[in-house]
């Protein structure tokens, strides 16, 4: 290249590296389902994935990208730098979580059974003997690994928590595990929501965070300070009331595991 080639492409490599920068590009991947995501055709409209996200950028001073990937490609995205941020996951569903940076907490969920109101209930991991579990397609759950290995249970895997419903309500499952945010989002919006429960058993607590590329255009304090921005602002606080199940509000609500 000459030197006077270098000099008229120079300004176009300069404003492609400064949009790029301006941009906080987020990842997410449709089984997270609503109320995590609310997606038209590829494009991401609602939920608190989004939510989270646009204030996020706001407090950062940058302005939001969203694209869709799959479950098995997302954390390497976010390793490689594809993606600047992976946002409601957890270090213990990433299979190199040193790799990328964590956030602060964002929010908390609960992975629950949801079970025909007949059924016996789920108490112990003995109780989930010889049962057909609907599950999530990729997803890892570290606390039944062993079980799956010993082929305790019967693991059926589904694209999307609404899919593994359609399951329950057909027959095809006994028992569905999702976050207890989709299952209450999932029985609101169900006429048919009587015919089932909450099992006893909740298989595992998860402090939700943002996965942080290490391959950032800019700074990774900028985003640091953008959490502790939404922190002190209450943001985060009022994501949880939005979203969180309340047990007072929901006749389906088990009581909790010991």
């Amino acid at each position: 290249m000459t030197r006077h080639q270098l000099i008229v492409l120079l300004p176009a490599l300069l404003a492609a590296n400064i949009a790029h920068a301006d941009k906080l590009i987020f990842a997410f991947e449709p089984g997270s389902s609503d109320p995590y995501t609310i997606i038209q055709g590829n494009e991401l409209k609602g939920g608190l994935m989004k939510t989270l996200g646009d204030a996020l950028a706001l407090a950062a001073g940058l302005t939001p990208s969203y694209y869709m990937t799959s479950r098995a490609r997302i954390e390497k995205d976010t390793e490689t730098g594809l993606a600047h941020i992976n946002c409601l996951t957890s270090p213990i569903w990433f299979k190199n979580p040193q790799a990328v940076r964590w956030s602060i907490p964002v929010i908390q969920e609960e992975e629950r059974y949801l079970i025909h109101k007949d059924a016996p209930d789920i108490i112990n991991l003995t109780d989930l003997d010889t049962l057909r579990v609907g599950m999530m397609k990729s997803y890892r759950y570290p606390t039944l690994e062993a079980a799956i290995a010993q082929g305790r249970f019967q693991r059926d895997d589904s694209n999307s928590v609404q899919q593994a419903y359609r399951k329950l309500i057909i027959g095809r499952i006994d028992a569905l595990l999702a976050k207890d945010i989709q299952i209450t989002h999932l029985l609101k919006n169900d006429p048919g929501r009587q015919a089932y429960r909450l099992a006893t058993r909740v298989e595992s607590r998860n402090q939700l965070q943002c996965a942080i590329s290490r391959q950032l255009p800019f700074e990774a304090t900028r985003l640091e300070h953008a959490f502790q921005k939404l922190k002190q602002s209450g943001l985060l606080e009022q994501l949880a009331t939005q979203y969180q199940p309340h047990p007072s509000a929901s006749q389906h609500e088990s009581s909790k595991q010991p």
